[in-house]
């Protein structure tokens, strides 16, 4: 990330100036310090928003039709998934399966991918440098460090999400988490430099 001094123009206007200040001496550290300050108190918030992390998720990959129950980080924006937010169209509600770095890394070394080159992927994911992962520091609800999939998206209608009782929230992004996650979002999905003369 390049920074500049005018970064705050690019920051939400709804931040005290205090939380402005926070935000970008966080980011002005980036990366060094992807850790617990990507998280706040999951409990300062009992709406589902966007970049929480939830249990109790359907997670299906198609064309394979089983289903099985597992963690995601919400990608859909928080107005979308707000019951008060009354719509014509009841829209969908997307995440983004989520997975301990250990069990990824089991997988990886049973397709019996080299271990340096396993170790190197890491250690990217881990410096937010690979565009299709979110990695996640332990803390606040991880009890271990987790990667969430950018590529793979599912969606369910927003009426799954009405009863906020049928899911655990392991995990509340901060200001400095929520803005990587946009960050990282907005480069996954929209790279304006793809270098494709339309």
């Amino acid at each position: 990330m390049n920074h500049s001094d005018d970064l705050d123009i690019y920051l939400p206007k709804y931040l005290s100036s205090d939380s402005v200040k926070s935000l970008i001496d966080e980011i002005k550290m980036f990366p060094e310090n992807i850790d617990s300050r990507l998280y706040i108190n999951s409990n300062s918030f009992t709406d589902i928003l966007q970049g929480d992390g939830l249990n109790e998720l359907l997670i299906y990959n198609l064309p394979n039709p089983e289903q099985k129950i597992g963690s995601g980080i919400i990608i859909s924006n928080s107005c979308d998934i707000s019951p008060d937010n009354e719509k014509v169209y009841n829209s969908r509600v997307m995440y983004a399966p989520i997975t301990s770095v250990s069990k990824y890394k089991a997988l990886l070394e049973e397709d019996g991918i080299d271990k340096e080159r396993i170790n190197g992927h890491l250690h990217s994911a881990k410096k937010q440098h690979i565009t299709q992962f979110f990695y996640l520091p332990q803390g606040n609800g991880l009890e271990e460090d987790h990667i969430a999939f950018l590529d793979f998206i599912i969606s369910l209608p927003q009426d799954y999400f009405v009863d906020k009782s049928a899911f655990t929230k392991r995990f509340t992004l901060s200001n400095y988490g929520f803005y990587l996650l946009l960050f990282k979002l907005s480069i996954h999905f929209s790279r304006i430099q793809e270098k494709v003369s339309r």
